[in-house]
């Protein structure tokens, strides 16, 4: 969970701005400020809070709450100085809930002036370290990361005809520590390999999962709009990038790293997740799917299994917003005019939903 993706803040200062380690963070926090992450949702397996955190003081903390600011506490994280507000460390501690639906409070507290900066935190306990993804290029929405049929060594990574159903762009994450991951097409042993050391224009391919195998390890670096670079971890100057514009069979290869540079920024959405989810509504078991996630222009729809249906969009506290004819199959929503934030959409009669995050445009 990114930190600047809260619900709600108290007042006192907390600004989000560019973190060192690339995206955002939420930084001058002071004392007895909180946010709000609204109806977070958990497995019932959840052991630990981890929270990624800088600061040059000690002797703060960060007090986990659950359903206002003053309620009962279920976990704390003592920060110490960890060299600087620009250099980061994550912590852990033990968490104690049993609800599977609670709003959740981050509560500050020390005596600095400024207590730290945070990156991101998180619930984890004994569930899978991977999830299914799907990897949309931000600036050419109709096209995704696609590991071609089949599998072999050395096999092309390249941009395909986005479509969420394909299994040859569905990529398992698996966690490799310190804020590492691998992409595991699908279906094979084979993970997304940037090659020894890092140039420019340096193929991406398919290579046998091996997970001492630092080329095939990726930071996974929040960018604007909701997306995410993927950076090299032998060769962190370097970022996963799909070239200009968007063609079939266009090579996704590496390129030198830039924060700015949309061929470099993913969308991504979770195909299956092990962890807790934040969001103010009951959990999807509908079978239709929507994509890219988050979304700037049009949000397209699959599996859809009415001849023609009527589907609404509700904002993130239940207001209704719009509601749009659709056919059966696939559909579009043009979703462009909504201002930034987290929906939800239905087709009319279900008690099931979808959430979709709108991502502000350039």
């Amino acid at each position: 969970i990114e930190a600047e993706w809260f619900y709600e803040k108290s007042t006192g200062r907390l600004d989000k701005q560019e973190c060192s380690e690339g995206g955002f963070q939420l930084a001058y926090i002071q004392n007895d400020t909180w946010l709000q992450f609204a109806k977070t949702k958990f497995t019932g397996k959840e052991t630990e809070f981890t929270v990624r955190v800088s600061s040059e003081n000690s002797g703060n903390r960060i007090e986990v709450h659950t359903g206002s600011p003053d309620g009962p506490v279920i976990s704390e994280i003592e920060v110490p100085d960890t060299g600087g507000f620009d250099t980061y460390q994550t912590f852990s501690a033990p968490i104690s809930t049993k609800a599977r639906e609670q709003d959740i409070y981050l509560k500050f507290k020390g005596n600095s002036t400024y207590l730290f900066n945070i990156n991101w935190l998180r619930f984890e306990g004994n569930t899978p370290n991977q999830q299914t993804v799907h990897m949309s290029k931000r600036n050419a929405e109709g096209f995704a990361i696609d590991g071609n049929n089949g599998v072999r060594s050395g096999q092309s990574v390249y941009l395909w005809t986005s479509k969420i159903s394909n299994v040859n762009q569905q990529w398992i994450e698996i966690n490799r520590g310190d804020g590492y991951v691998s992409y595991q097409k699908k279906g094979t042993n084979h993970c997304m390999d940037g090659g020894n050391g890092g140039k420019k224009g340096q193929d991406v391919v398919l290579q046998p999962c091996d997970a001492a195998n630092e080329n095939q390890h990726w930071k996974k670096v929040s960018a604007s709009g909701g997306s995410f670079r993927l950076l090299k971890r032998n060769a962190p100057g370097f970022a996963l990038d799909g070239g200009n514009g968007g063609e079939k069979g266009q090579n996704v290869y590496l390129w030198t790293a830039s924060a700015s540079n949309q061929n470099q920024q993913w969308n991504f959405t979770v195909l299956n997740s092990p962890g807790n989810k934040v969001e103010p509504a009951k959990e999807s078991t509908t079978q239709f799917s929507v994509y890219p996630n988050p979304v700037q222009h049009t949000l397209k729809i699959e599996g859809i299994s009415e001849e023609s249906g009527i589907l609404t969009i509700y904002s993130a506290v239940g207001t209704k917003i719009k509601t749009v004819l659709i056919s059966r199959g696939d559909a579009a929503v043009d979703v462009s005019a909504l201002p930034a934030g987290l929906y939800f959409i239905k087709p009319d009669g279900s008690h099931n939903a979808q959430r979709f995050i709108k991502s502000r445009l350039p």
